[in-house]
C-alpha cells in the first residue's frame, strides 16, 4: 500500500547504466520504484539496484519479466 501522495514508479532498463542512478534520484524524491528486471540479468547489477536503495535508507521492489 502506497502512503498517501506517494507516486509509484514502474522503472525498466534498471540494471542498464543509468539505471541505479535514476533508481538513487527516484528515491530521493520519494518515489515507490519497483523495478523490472530480467531472469536472466546480471546479480552484480541488481546487487547495486539494492545498494543504492540502501544508501537511501529506502527499499525497491523487484519484479522479474521481459518486455518482448
Amino acid at each position: 500500500m502506497k502512503a498517501k501522495g506517494q507516486e509509484m514508479i514502474l522503472l525498466i532498463g534498471a540494471t542498464g547504466f543509468l539505471g541505479p542512478h535514476v533508481v538513487e534520484k527516484l528515491l530521493q524524491n520519494n518515489y515507490s520504484v519497483t523495478c523490472l528486471v530480467r531472469k536472466s540479468s546480471n546479480a552484480s547489477r541488481i546487487s547495486k539496484l539494492e545498494e543504492t536503495a540502501k544508501k537511501a535508507g529506502k527499499k525497491i521492489s523487484l519484479a522479474t519479466g521481459n518486455l518482448e
